[in-house]
């Protein structure tokens, strides 16, 4: 399911697409309202407004504990949501009123800093000024971007959560290990998975049988 289903709604979307002129902009927005939505959730969850949705499901997984702070939103994992919302900022400018654009493309960003997503963050930001010098925003509407990742950027960096993001940027070694590990086993194993998989939660069996968890 996790491999034929995305492709099938893919071939979907090409086929409304060819029909339909505007059937690419109207998934687009009902993409970028989904991440709208998923950021309220990962922020209100943030401020302990709200408990985690899902959180029974979640804490049965071997990376999710007590006191854990990584925004998740309505997915199953940080990196997830962090995917979702960086590939909805190049479709902001498929979004009406414009004026919306420029403080969803700040709530996109805030989520993501809340996911802890090195990749994230900085796919996230160059996407935010790409926005700023060749989007089709309005002049205001891109002084507000600016002036926000400037000003997100400036309240993020005094804050404790940026502590543990910046260590992690400056301290590679244990992620860099368990990638190793990782490259290790998939290539001494690659022919028990290879072409058709290991099914539906496979990566966590393998990360088992790595030694990873």
């Amino acid at each position: 399911n996790q491999v034929v289903v995305p492709i099938l709604v893919f071939i979907l979307v090409r086929v409304a697409i060819n029909d339909r002129a505007d059937a690419g902009v109207r998934l687009a927005r009902v993409l970028v309202w989904a991440g709208v939505f998923n950021s309220i959730v990962a922020i209100l969850v943030a401020f302990r407004v709200i408990t985690q949705p899902f959180l029974d499901q979640l804490s049965q997984n071997y990376w999710y504990y007590t006191g854990f702070t990584r925004a998740i939103g309505l997915t199953d994992h940080p990196l997830v949501l962090s995917a979702i919302l960086v590939s909805c900022i190049p479709l902001l400018p498929n979004l009406r009123p414009r004026f919306l654009q420029a403080p969803i493309a700040l709530l996109f960003i805030v989520t993501v800093v809340l996911t802890a997503s090195r990749t994230g963050i900085l796919v996230a930001t160059v996407g935010i000024l790409l926005l700023v010098i060749v989007g089709d925003a309005r002049r205001g509407q891109r002084v507000i971007l600016a002036l926000g990742v400037a000003i997100g950027g400036a309240l993020y960096g005094g804050t404790l959560f940026s502590q543990g993001l910046s260590e992690r940027f400056a301290d590679d070694e244990g992620s860099a290990a368990v990638r190793g590990v990782a490259a290790r086993y998939i290539f001494e194993n690659w022919q028990d998975y290879f072409l058709h998989g290991l099914g539906s939660g496979g990566s966590y069996s393998a990360a088992a049988a790595a030694g990873l968890t």
